[in-house]
């Protein structure tokens, strides 16, 4: 079995997304620019509440607890990364959700996107 830092998942996973990005902007996809764009800001939010919020007020800390759990964002990274590759596969104008393979969405959803 292979061991990856969950770090170094999520690293990937934004590496991922970024390359969507960097896609639709090519494409001038501007959903697909949204999409991506918003993915970024969530792959990044467990960074900042790291560095801003160590010792979050105790009202909110259990609503905050699986943001602290490097493994479980690592996991949501995982399924962010598909699920935005999945929509527009990069560095082409294939578009599986809206084209190619509807149902392509029910796939990211079942497996906990």
């Amino acid at each position: 079995m292979v061991y990856i830092e969950p770090k170094t998942v999520l690293n990937v996973s934004r590496f991922i997304v970024f390359l969507g990005l960097v896609t639709a902007l090519v494409y001038w996809r501007i959903d697909h620019i949204y999409r991506t764009t918003v993915a970024l800001i969530g792959l990044y939010i467990p960074d900042l509440v790291e560095k801003y919020l160590k010792n979050p007020p105790s009202k909110i800390a259990l609503i905050l607890s699986p943001i602290y759990n490097v493994e479980s964002m690592a996991v949501l990274g995982i399924f962010i990364a598909i699920h935005v590759s999945l929509v527009n596969v990069p560095f082409t104008t294939i578009d599986l959700f809206h084209k190619e393979w509807r149902n392509a969405d029910m796939i990211s959803h079942f497996f906990g996107d």
